[in-house]
């Protein structure tokens, strides 16, 4: 089996498997790619990740390109990226037209919010596992409660984010000039 339906195969099943976006995604992409496939390391993924909050378009695709990109160059950027929106396009029109419908059923409602909730809990634990792999150490902790207190306060993550890229550089450039 070739790499690029290797890749599409993987993010296909991360996609349509995953309810809740790209937060919801990191334990299940973590499963598949670090530790099934081994395509990439776990600081990469979490790299990955960070840098595709940073950048235009969804998380999911943006992580999909990076890992296709390093595993099989532009190809693999673009099996992965159709993988990851493959099954979302087919689902989603599928439940398009019966949608209206259907959310007026109560079982459906009910089922509807009870997603709700677990999207919640698997979002907040892939953030607390993000905070274990990251916050390591007195400045990190800082930028961190910085950055959360600000988006708490309302500012856009278009002013944290690079605010938090050059404090991150300003406090490595300090750490290795005082050690």
């Amino acid at each position: 089996m070739s790499i690029l339906f290797k890749l599409f195969v993987s993010f296909a099943k991360v996609s349509f498997f995953t309810f809740g976006g790209g937060y919801a995604m990191l334990p299940m992409l973590k499963r598949e790619l670090v530790e099934k496939r081994q395509w990439v390391t776990n600081d990469e993924i979490i790299d990955f990740f960070t840098l595709g909050q940073c950048t235009p378009g969804v998380i999911a695709v943006n992580v999909a390109t990076f890992v296709g990109v390093k595993n099989a160059k532009i190809k693999g950027a673009i099996a992965a990226a159709l993988g990851m929106v493959f099954p979302p396009i087919v689902v989603i029109t599928l439940l398009s037209f019966a949608m209206g419908e259907l959310s007026q059923v109560e079982i459906i409602a009910n089922a509807l919010w009870g997603i709700r909730i677990a999207v919640c809990a698997m979002v907040t634990v892939t953030a607390v596992q993000i905070v274990k792999e990251t916050v390591i150490d007195l400045p990190t902790l800082i930028i961190a409660i910085v950055g959360f207190s600000a988006l708490i306060g309302g500012i856009s993550p278009v002013i944290i984010i690079p605010a938090a890229a050059i404090a991150g550089v300003v406090v490595r450039i300090i750490g290795r000039k005082g050690g």
